[in-house]
């Protein structure tokens, strides 16, 4: 049964949580990057960059229908389990989860309306029922996200959202080969995405069928005197996160995507679009996004608790150093054989994309950083700070379409978004001190860190042959990931006290303050 109370902050409950949260994503990542590989191979190249395109018109679409619901579940669902009623927390459980429904049918809707148009929009004149099938993807698998990735796991039901976040994944990679097996020929833009359709599909009623059960069976220990938040106070979170990510999402990987499949057509988009998805696979393993789902909702509920925003710090700079460690040897890999190991996957349809790989990685350091600023401005009611920097970074789209105006490579293009992503975290952490938020930033010796495993990994790229044998690859490969792992365990990149600090998080509750 689903407790509530200090039983939501019960050890043994995050333990579990972290259990099935690690045990899910070790199944689905070798499947996850198998339909990578399926989609890149068996996919021509036009309509595998039509596809990222589509992609992306879709993530945008869900961030535009979103208005500010997802964070208002993310921040306020754990302080209903830990202090509500079993009604309460269900009503808003539901509530939200109707809300979501909606404005993501209202723009599904839109884009099936007006799908020639978003194509014409985006470049893809060529591919206009394949837009008509996205709009369909945007609102299924837009509400099966919400329901697994938001309401599951702020809840801590983390088994459930690995279930059906399994099923999602194995039924997609599924059909995808039996499709391949069955037409006996490379895969067309429309016939992935109806496959992707069903899959999702399954996923999200596995998904609200899961969460139905739970919130059944949910023993309630509701606190004395607590309140649920008043409207004014979800809006003041909702809508500068709404705007926000809406500004982020644009001016974004998937803004820059649509961008370069408009000027420079699906083939050019390719190229830039396995490099993303590829970094975009590495991201979702890294601590900060494995940790995130079991660890956010305790350490909202624990701050809920003490108001503590020494230890809330400590906690986001803890996450993001574990990820950071862990991005080392991926830094050092790309930077010195990230060429060689994409053409491998590609099967050669993207040669000399190894800047364009290194970049991506790179990218993934400051997003990182943004991942735990997030969760701490919407902590401490701070929203807005994401909303001004969000403004800050919309300057990238417009640098970007002068850049490739003037004949600009994707490279130049990934250096603009990494710049902006740095200046984004830098305007967040100056909006925190203003407030007399005192949020603390272990920048130098990351910094440092960074650039050494990089600058190792350049250096054994020019040392190296053009081509290597894949045994020669994979032997390299391990001594420059064990390097970057040395160099970040000489340089203290994370001190046991942190180390100690994540593990507490799963071992005890916090204490209210009486």
């Amino acid at each position: 049964m689903s407790p509530g109370g200090h039983a939501f902050l019960d050890a043994s409950r995050l333990r579990r949580a972290l259990l099935h949260f690690l045990a899910g994503k070790g199944i689905t990542a070798p499947l996850t990057f198998l339909i990578l590989l399926m989609l890149v191979r068996w996919m021509p190249l036009a309509d595998y960059g039509a596809y990222v395109t589509s992609l992306a018109i879709i993530e945008i679409a869900i961030a535009l229908s979103d208005l500010g619901i997802s964070w208002v579940a993310t921040r306020f669902l754990p302080a209903y389990a830990v202090a509500a009623t079993q009604a309460a927390l269900s009503r808003i459980t539901l509530l939200v989860i109707a809300a979501r429904a909606l404005t993501l049918g209202v723009v599904a809707l839109i884009l099936w309306q007006f799908a020639a148009v978003a194509a014409r929009m985006a470049g893809l004149e060529a591919y206009v029922a394949g837009i008509g099938v996205a709009a369909a993807l945007l609102a299924v698998d837009g509400l099966g996200r919400f329901v697994r990735d938001v309401v599951l796991q702020s809840l801590l039901l983390q088994g459930r959202a690995q279930l059906a976040n399994m099923c999602r994944t194995v039924l997609f990679a599924g059909l995808l080969a039996l499709a391949w097996w069955q037409l006996g020929a490379a895969l067309d833009l429309r016939t992935v995405l109806l496959i992707e359709l069903g899959a999702a599909l399954a996923s999200a009623l596995l998904a609200l069928g899961m969460l139905l059960q739970a919130l059944a069976r949910r023993e309630a220990t509701p606190q004395p005197g607590w309140s649920p938040p008043e409207l004014a106070r979800l809006v003041r979170l909702a809508w500068p996160n709404y705007v926000g990510v809406l500004l982020m999402y644009i001016s974004g990987g998937d803004g820059i995507t649509m961008l370069i499949n408009r000027a420079i057509g699906p083939d050019g988009a390719a190229a830039f679009g396995v490099a993303r998805n590829l970094a975009n696979q590495l991201r979702r393993y890294l601590p900060s996004e494995l940790f995130v789902g079991v660890l956010r909702p305790a350490i909202i509920a624990s701050y809920e608790l003490s108001r503590d925003f020494a230890a809330l710090n400590r906690q986001a700079q803890s996450l993001y150093k574990t990820s950071l460690v862990a991005l080392l040897p991926i830094l050092g890999i790309a930077a010195g054989l990230g060429g060689a190991w994409l053409n491998l996957i590609t099967g050669g349809k993207t040669d000399n994309a190894h800047v364009l790989l290194l970049l991506m990685v790179c990218l993934l350091v400051p997003f990182t950083q943004r991942r735990v600023l997030e969760m701490v401005i919407n902590t401490v009611d701070c929203a807005d700070l994401w909303l001004r920097a969000a403004l800050a970074s919309c300057l990238v789209l417009p640098l970007a379409a002068v850049l490739l105006h003037f004949g600009a490579g994707a490279e130049l293009l990934v250096a603009v978004m990494l710049a902006g992503e740095i200046g984004t975290n830098g305007l967040i952490v100056h909006g925190l001190h203003v407030r007399q938020w005192p949020y603390r930033v272990a920048l130098a010796r990351s910094a440092l860190t960074v650039a050494l495993c990089v600058g190792i990994g350049l250096a054994v790229w020019l040392a190296l042959p053009a081509r290597m044998s894949l045994l020669s690859l994979l032997g390299t490969s391990v001594l420059l990931a064990a390097g970057a792992l040395a160099l970040g365990w000489r340089l203290r990149v994370l001190d046991e006290s942190e180390l100690a600090l994540l593990r507490s998080a799963l071992r005890r509750s916090p204490k209210t303050n009486e």
